[in-house]
């Protein structure tokens, strides 16, 4: 992840937590910049249903487009990009990740090493997202004879072990 990246996310994981009319206050006193505010506004309008003025607009055309399932689909989305931006903004990888062995619930992604990584046939499909990071974590936790094994659980989160 570049520098400005990091420096981007944790801009945006600072004022995460203010209320929509302190960060209005900010970017009306040239505190924050333009692109954070308008990433914060896209959030603000996404992160919950909303019943008055352009944040209401905004998701009734989209309702009307796509239907209210949709909406909702889009704000669970956009929940989940709230924490992987404040876990980056906290030096967190964007997922929970334990080094663990998985729990039986789990299932696996991707096992190897260095540039000798396998992706399972079940996530071949999977976004791009999760197994460029399934594969980073491959590259970083395991060695020659001993590949580590990435799963994922119903939750989402990331657990790597290790082998003898």
């Amino acid at each position: 992840m570049s520098e400005t990246t990091t420096e981007n996310c944790r801009a945006m994981a600072a004022i995460l937590h203010h209320s929509y009319d302190q960060v209005d206050y900010l970017n009306r006193q040239g505190r924050i910049s333009f692109a954070t505010w308008r990433l914060y506004k896209a959030l603000w309008t996404w992160s919950a249903p909303r019943f008055s003025g352009p944040a209401n607009l905004a998701q009734a055309a989209f309702a009307e487009t796509l239907g209210w399932d949709a909406v909702f689909r889009k704000i669970e989305r956009t929940k989940r990009l709230i924490q992987i931006i404040a876990r980056l903004g906290e030096g967190k990888t964007p997922w929970p990740v334990h080094v663990t062995p998985a729990p039986t619930t789990s299932r696996t992604i991707a096992y190897g090493h260095d540039d000798a990584v396998q992706i399972f046939a079940e996530f071949a499909d999977a976004r791009p997202s999760i197994l460029n990071f399934a594969t980073r974590l491959c590259h970083d936790y395991g060695k020659p004879g001993r590949p580590a094994m990435i799963c994922i659980d119903h939750e989402d989160h990331f657990y790597i072990a290790v082998g003898p």
